[in-house]
Formats: structure tokens, sequence, C-alpha cells
């Protein structure tokens, strides 16, 4: 232990004579600093609550624990008598079932109660719809959408199977369960008080609800502003979302490649130094072992860029939830999710180093080696969309990126299931279920397996060569 510590110490003052650790700690902590500069404004009640309740009439079945969502024709949903008290909202939900009359006469399912009874059940019968995840961004669909195995599927439960008497046997205790699960599965806002209004006209209800917080959830509507100047961000994007492209694009992605990238230049130096003769002569004469030492240089860059990475998310993770109120700690992911990814280009970087013993041909090939990993990925995402799109032939050259994706580590999958996992703790349960539509997140114990099996591959080629080679 005591000789792994000073084999650390080593590394570290490796670090600081090269000035490039101190290049890092500010990065983090601009990074820090510009995260904390960014503001969240909540949109203004009347236009945003009026536009998004109307979203009601989409539900999860099983009481918001199916995998499918569901809806029922004819509901309407509107929200009068607003008031707020600075993030809570008071306000008049009303629900009105939009059928002729005659036909509720007829003994035709009344649709609201047709809904909470639907909500209620698990779905009799779910189809998954294959639809181009453009559709649902806004974009055009392109293409055979009835044909192409290839694009997304979401489980959409069918309209529920609610006989006139299951619908007439809802009580008000169900309906108001009902209206509470809404607001959390399409706000985030689980603090809602319900009281239902009796009024005389058939086929309408009143609800007088008080959800607290529902202007700071993270599916409300909010703009950003940087310092004093507004981004011109949407305010009708959901808290949830604008936090997640910061935590996701920003931070994990555009500032974890920075990161990445500095760290395999720093340490690309810590190997070819420990190699140079006499300085290996005179750790082995300790005695400590030539493999044992290259492995204990190895857990020293690790032990390196997770303190770098933990002071850089861990301080974003923190301005993010005081500016934003929300503290969800699955972002945090990222920072074992960065090792990992350092962890194999480090690896790369140690056996490069033994084989030639040049920092240069170290940082370059690992350089070279992080960017074709990082391309390989990138057009398998982008020929997956086109092929969604229906954007020409392109099966044959699809075919071979995705075997390439496959045999190689998974790195560009390393980001997906640390996007998944982030936004499970961001998204409201809706949104994430149109997200399984969009994202088909690879296994994590293929993308686990295979980048750790490439790591013990390639240190274990070091320490072979490192061990047979004289001087």
């Amino acid at each position: 232990m005591r000789t792994f510590v000073s084999i650390l110490r080593d590394s570290f003052r490796e670090a600081v004579d090269g000035f490039v650790i101190y290049i890092m700690l500010a990065i983090s902590v601009l990074t820090i600093i510009v995260v904390a500069c960014v503001g969240y404004q909540p949109a203004e009640a009347e236009v945003h609550l009026t536009k998004s309740i109307k979203g009601f009439a989409v539900f999860i079945p099983d009481k918001g624990e199916s995998k499918a969502i569901s809806a029922v024709p004819g509901v309407q949903y509107e929200a009068t008598s607003i008031k707020v008290n600075g993030k809570d909202v008071l306000f008049d939900l009303e629900v009105t079932s939009k059928l002729d009359p005659g036909i509720l006469k007829a003994g035709f399912p009344e649709p609201f109660r047709t809904a909470v009874a639907g909500w209620m059940k698990k779905p009799y019968k779910s189809e998954k719809r294959k639809i181009p995840p453009g559709v649902l961004r806004g974009g055009r669909a392109g293409g055979d959408t009835n044909s192409d195995a290839t694009l997304k599927e979401l489980e959409i439960a069918l309209a529920p199977e609610v006989s006139a008497e299951e619908a007439a046997a809802i009580t008000d205790d169900q309906m108001i369960e009902f209206i509470k699960n809404q607001f959390g599965a399409h706000y985030g806002c689980t603090d809602v008080k319900v009281r239902r209004r009796s009024v005389p006209e058939a086929g309408k209800y009143i609800f007088e609800i008080e959800a607290i917080n529902l202007r700071g959830s993270r599916g409300w509507g909010h703009s950003l502003s940087f310092l004093h100047w507004s981004l011109g961000s949407a305010a009708d994007t959901p808290l949830g979302l604008v936090v997640h492209v910061i935590e996701d694009v920003l931070v994990n992605g555009i500032g974890g490649a920075v990161l990445l990238l500095i760290s395999v230049i720093l340490t690309s130096f810590f190997i070819p130094n420990m190699l140079r003769k006499g300085t290996l002569d005179l750790v082995v004469s300790k005695p400590v072992g030539k493999v044992q030492y290259l492995i204990y240089k190895y857990l020293g860059g690790l032990i390196f860029i997770t303190l770098v990475s933990t002071i850089t998310i861990g301080g974003v993770w923190f301005v993010i939830g005081i500016r934003s109120g929300m503290w969800d700690p699955r972002f945090l992911i990222t920072i074992p999710a960065l090792v990992l990814s350092f962890a194999l280009l480090y690896s790369f970087s140690t056996l490069i180093a033994v084989l030639t013993r040049s920092a240069i041909a170290s940082m370059l090939l690992t350089i070279a080696f992080t960017f074709g990993l990082w391309l390989v990925g990138y057009i398998k995402k982008q020929l997956d969309v086109a092929k969604v799109m229906g954007e020409g032939d392109l099966d044959g050259v699809s075919n071979v990126f995705d075997i390439l994706n496959n045999v190689l580590p998974r790195y560009k999958d390393l980001d997906k299931l640390t996007s998944k996992v982030t936004s499970e703790g961001t998204y409201t349960p809706i949104l994430l279920r149109f997200q399984d539509m969009i994202i088909e997140p690879p296994s994590y114990f293929g993308v686990l397996g295979i980048t750790l099996a490439y790591i013990g591959g390639f240190l274990a080629l070091a320490s072979w060569r490192h061990a047979t080679r004289d001087g």
C-alpha cells in the first residue's frame, strides 16, 4: 500500500509539473461558474397551463404503472379561474365529455368515467405502433412507415374496454386519484390537493385544484437566461428537458469530451516517463515487480481523473440544484461513466506507451483511437436515423457499421446509457414513454462487458510486453 501511495504521489507530481492539472481545474471551475449563471424562468400560468392541461387526454393505464399509454376520445380538459401563489397554482379543472347527449342517453359509456376506469385497469390490449422518431420531434416522416422494420416502436394501449356499468360505478375518490396521477405523469408534480365540485350539467366535471410547486416541477414550461440575457428558449419547454440538455449535451457531451481529451494528453506522459532507463531500475530494485508497477501507474491515472470528474460533475449538479430546484442524484452517474470511458482510453494509451516508449505516439494514437470510436458510433446513429426516415437503400453500409459497433469498444453506447439514466431523473413519466420510441438504449451488460473486456485485454498485452522486454 505504501508503494502504491508513493507511485500515486509521483504521478501527481508529474501532473503538477506539467501545469496541465491547473488547466483542468480551471476548466472545471469555469464550467461550474457558467452553469451557475444559467437562470430558469417558469412560464406564465395563464398561458402555459391553458395549453398543457389538454395533454391530460393521454394517460398511463394500470394506475400509471404500464409501459403503454392510452387515451379515450371525447374528453376535453380546461383550466379556468387560475391563481398563482409563488410556484403554487390554484385553479378549476373543467372536464367535459364531448359526445352528443343522445349517445350518452342511449347507454354509451360516459368518456371521462371511461378514461378513469381504463386508467385503473391493465391494458386489455396494446400494440407496437411503428412511428418514425422525426414525427414526434415535429419532423417529416418520409418513406414507408408501415413496412420498415427499423422504425422505433411505442407500446400504445388501445381504448380500454369499459362497460357502461363499470363507467357508472366510478366514484369521486377514484376520479380524484386519477387526476392526481395525471399531474404526476405530465408534470412530475405529486403534491396536489383535489376536490370535486358538484355541477348540474351532465357530462361535465369541475375539480378544484391546488398544485404545490407546480411551476417548479420538471414538466412545467421554462425559459432560459444567462446572467441578465435571455437565451431565447421557448417558455413552454419542460424544465426537466432543459436541465437534461444542460446535463447531457453540454456537460456530459461537450464537457466530458474536453475532459477526456485533456486527460489523455496529460496521462500520456506517465508510462513513458516511468519506462525511462534508470527510473524503472530504481523502482523495481525496492523491489516492486514490473507488472505491479505498471498497474499501479495505471490506477494512479484513474484516481486522478476520478477526482477531477467528481469536482466538476459534483459542482455542476450542486449549482443546477440551487438554480433550478432539481436535485435528482442520477446525474452523478456521469462520474463513473466518464471514469470508465477514460479507463478504456488510458488502457490503450498504456499499451501504446509500452510498445513505443514514446509519449507523443501514445498521445496521438490514443486521440486517433478515440476519434475512430466516436466516428463509428456517430455514423451508426446517422445511418439508423436515415433508415427510419426512408432515405435510400442503406442496408449494406448500415450492416457494416452495425458490425463495427458490436465488435469495437462501446464508446458512444456509454453515452447512450448515461443519457438514459439521467433522463429518468429529469423527464416526466409521459415523456419517458415517448423517449422509449426515439431512443433504443443498448444492453447494459453488453456495453459494460465489452468495454471491460477491452480494458483487460489492453492491460494484459501491455503487462506481458512489459514483463518480457529487456531494459
